[in-house]
């Protein structure tokens, strides 16, 4: 055991050498330490895995009385009037939730109606609701399929008797997290559908039933799943290599690496373009943008018009109106005439044929992207492609690029489906050994080199 503390002390020593600019030693590691037989039972840990921030900093979420919404002040709110519920007896004791007629900010759900325990919420019990949180009472056991479908809630509180979960929440563009309580028992089917502002799913221990899956349509745009290490969700995850961490506080914040170009000079128009030089240009016009809101704090980019302005590069903001900028749609920036284009780190998703035949030469994607389909498509002057660390899904990404050299793919990339080769047979693919990329650029017969370490 001193011999490891001794080892483990001498490569702590080199490391800070190192980082300190010292004269380390720069022989062969094995030579420069004390020698010493190691054990089998002296392994090293495992190295910590850096997960990548979600891409968006959400604004706090204010009701119409000035106060703040959270998911912990959730339980603070008064029981709603139980005559604004719709219910079905589903004996003389209990019932179910068919619908709600009230307008209350936040929806509490009472623990009895008519002198029925509530249950379950059926099928489209609490849909279509213009709320902005809703809490179940402890009593509920059962989410039916469609429960919550279309309910503008951010925030939710399951109650501690929920078992059972159908497809019960689909089309809740403005929750940010889900949290199943522990006692959770079975997903029988997806639980999760279109939730495109969900931050997190905590998952317990108790759940056994989970559907392979299921975790993948929220996963690939940038939600992170928290479970217990050793549970089911955590086994699902790991064969279905998805990020987990073990509790919500563990999710990185937000940080934005745009430079502040504020004051500062861009580069001249006609000036030589790189990779590097794209983030030197300030924000483009908001104007020249189009878009659609997705939920109460993401937009996604319909449309890009000169408005009377020819410019060299192209700089999406990072909001428009006060909404993140999220996503690029299907042909939103095709026919773009510009040398290069650049992203802010807040978009999420590139839809297919999003860049359909534009003149770029080097776009930069941001840090927060996290899903690509399909996106670049005949853009015959684009020469490089560098995917952020934290991508979760390329699918078919590009095509018809025969002045692409170089693609770089990062090593945590989750899902990678269709081919790389992008009509150039010499592009050079730039990942980790052993990554989804380097497996698919081997088949393809496309040259490897590897990031600088």
């Amino acid at each position: 055991m001193r011999k490891f503390l001794t080892l483990c002390l001498a490569m702590v020593m080199i490391m800070s050498l190192t980082a300190c600019g010292g004269n380390a030693d720069k022989s062969d590691p094995e030579d420069s330490m004390e020698s010493g037989d190691k054990s089998d039972e002296d392994e090293p840990a495992p190295e910590q895995v850096q997960l990548p921030a979600h891409p968006i900093e959400f604004e706090p979420t204010i009701l119409s009385d000035g106060t703040e919404l959270t998911q912990e002040h959730l339980l603070d709110y008064p029981v709603s009037d139980p005559a604004d519920f719709v219910i079905e007896a589903l004996d003389e004791n209990i019932c179910s939730i068919k619908g709600y007629t009230g307008h209350d900010e936040i929806v509490v759900v009472p623990e009895t109606i008519n002198g029925h325990t509530v249950v379950e919420i059926g099928e489209g019990g609490l849909g279509g609701l213009h709320t902005r949180g809703i809490v179940l009472p402890d009593t509920v056991h059962t989410l039916r399929f469609n429960a919550l479908v279309n309910s503008t809630m951010e925030y939710i509180y399951l109650g501690s008797g929920l078992k059972v979960s159908e497809n019960a929440f689909t089309h809740n563009v403005n929750l940010r997290q889900l949290i199943f309580p522990e006692g959770m028992e079975a997903f029988p089917v997806d639980p999760i559908g279109l939730c495109p502002g969900l931050v997190a799913v905590v998952v317990p221990a108790s759940v056994t039933t989970i559907p392979g899956g299921i975790f993948s349509p929220t996963i690939e745009l940038g939600a992170f799943l928290a479970t217990p290490e050793g549970s089911a969700a955590d086994e699902l995850a790991e064969m279905e290599q998805i990020p987990v961490v073990r509790d919500i506080s563990e999710i990185p914040t937000f940080m934005s690496s745009r430079p502040d170009l504020t004051g500062k000079n861009p580069p001249a128009p006609g000036a030589k373009l790189t990779q590097t030089i794209l983030l030197n240009y300030p924000e483009s016009d908001p104007n020249r943008f189009q878009y659609i809101p997705i939920n109460n704090y993401m937009c996604k980019i319909t449309g890009c018009t000169d408005y009377g302005v020819a410019e060299d590069v192209i700089v999406v903001p990072q909001e428009l109106d006060g909404l993140h900028v999220t996503a690029i749609r299907e042909r939103a920036m095709s026919d773009i005439d510009a040398r290069g284009i650049v992203l802010p780190d807040t978009v999420m998703l590139l839809e297919e044929i999003a860049f359909l035949n534009s003149t770029m030469e080097y776009v930069h994607l941001g840090n927060g992207l996290r899903s690509v389909a399909h996106a670049f498509v005949s853009n015959p002057n684009l020469k490089q492609l560098i995917f952020p660390e934290g991508m979760r899904k390329l699918y078919d990404f590009a095509e018809d690029c025969p002045a692409l050299k170089r693609v770089t793919i990062p090593g945590d990339l989750l899902f990678l489906y269709g081919y790389l080769e992008a009509g150039n047979k010499k592009m050079v693919v730039v990942t980790p050994e052993g990554s989804q990329a380097d497996e698919a650029a081997d088949d393809e017969g496309l040259r490897v080199e590897r990031p600088w370490s």
